[in-house]
């Protein structure tokens, strides 16, 4: 399974191709790129503890993900950055479902994990799949060497 991480900074990838080469607005492709910053970002606080940090920057990207949206002109980028917000909004929920859990200020023996699947919502955790699964076909399709025929 692609971590969540790998996952978005790909989406990222290819939706910033997708974007520069289908659109003249450059706003949408400035908005996305800072939210892949602030996710990164996240990721890392999270990685480090700084749980309360990283619910935050999860919640600016998810808002500029969703800025981008809202000025996209086709179909194709906005379901990208639909998808890149709802992976920033459900990392930002399953962070405060970690922070209720096992609050680093009193317990600091607990090493914050890796994969914070286990704090995901069911019915999120079917839409990460889902996505990560269209996010796989669509960078297979970019990256397939054309046949010589």
């Amino acid at each position: 399974m692609v971590s969540r991480r790998k996952l978005l900074g790909g989406v990222a990838t290819a939706s910033l191709l997708s974007l520069s080469g289908c659109l003249a607005n450059m706003d949408v492709v400035n908005y996305y790129k800072k939210a892949d910053q602030l996710f990164q970002a996240a990721e890392v606080s999270r990685e480090e503890g700084e749980l309360e940090d990283a619910m935050f920057l999860y919640g600016e990207s998810a808002t500029y993900f969703e800025s981008a949206r809202e000025l996209t002109e086709n179909e194709h980028s906005e379901r990208f950055c639909y998808e890149a917000r709802e992976v920033a909004r459900i990392h930002e929920e399953a962070t405060e479902a970690m922070i209720e859990e096992h609050d680093p200020d009193d317990d600091e023996t607990w090493d914050v994990p890796d994969d914070i699947s286990e704090y995901v919502e069911p019915s999120d955790r079917r839409k990460l799949d889902e996505y990560e699964i269209r996010y796989s076909a669509a960078l297979e399709r970019r990256t397939r060497l054309p046949s010589s025929s």
